[in-house]
């Protein structure tokens, strides 16, 4: 990629700009600062957890993104055979 600043006048590479970007903010110090690990977060037991909602069965399907497309070609054939599908096994590029 190529970057022109036209308020300076010079043009930069990808590399110049990632390099830029990492010199602006200590990103290491926010990622520990925001990161949480799931050891810290408190325990649920399965008892506490409820499955009432406003959603119908087709609304939670959407909502996950799981659309007919999804259900015909990736989880039928899961329930089918107990595996997964690996789409585009077996054929060779530009086939």
């Amino acid at each position: 990629m190529l970057y022109f600043d036209h308020s300076t006048g010079e043009a930069y590479n990808s590399h110049q700009i990632m390099e830029r970007l990492a010199q602006e903010k200590d990103y290491q110090a926010l990622l520990a600062q925001r990161c949480l690990h799931l050891s810290e977060l408190p325990k649920v037991q399965l008892s506490e957890l409820n499955n009432e909602h406003p959603f119908n069965i087709d609304q939670q399907h959407t909502a996950y993104s799981l659309n007919q497309e999804s259900l015909k070609f990736l989880l039928d054939p899961m329930l089918t055979t107990g595996m997964e599908k690996n789409i585009g096994n077996g054929l060779r590029l530009g086939a």
